[in-house]
């Protein structure tokens, strides 16, 4: 079966980005500016690492970002921190006490051929996700 490549996915090649997802980010950040020059930012299931990329592009050298993830991640930058693990199973201290200015996260669960399995599956990772970025987030920070 022949592979489907859309717009998308040949700009997200012609611009060096790792995954099509990232014009999703793209396109929030430009109607709504929540990515500012010095943030710090984390990246929930960051792999594999477009949405890294693109806020490393957005900050200045006074901001960072660090990512998450259940599955290794590939992308290096000096202002780019790792971090391999279950976001379940993290807090603030799995940061170093670090508040973010803004959490964001393109993550999905592993997905079965049950709809309802991966429905919960979903469910409980967003919940996850808002629950850890409760605990990480500045006052008046943004989450995506």
């Amino acid at each position: 079966m022949k592979k489907v490549q859309d717009f998308y996915f040949k700009k997200a090649k012609e611009e060096n980005y790792k995954a099509r997802s990232v014009f999703k980010l793209e396109e929030a950040q430009n109607k709504f500016k929540f990515i500012k020059a010095s943030d710090t930012v984390l990246d929930v299931g960051c792999s594999p690492g477009s949405f890294s990329q693109y806020m490393l592009n957005k900050i200045l050298k006074s901001g960072s970002v660090v990512g998450v993830d259940i599955l290794p991640n590939s992308f290096a930058h000096q202002r780019f921190t790792f971090i391999l693990g279950d976001i379940k199973e993290m807090d603030i201290t799995t940061f170093n006490n670090t508040l973010f200015d803004v959490v964001v996260s393109d993550a999905m669960p592993n997905t079965t051929s049950d709809r309802e399995t991966n429905h919960f599956r979903s469910i409980a990772l967003c919940r996850a996700i808002f629950n850890l970025a409760k605990d990480v987030l500045k006052e008046n920070g943004n989450f995506l």
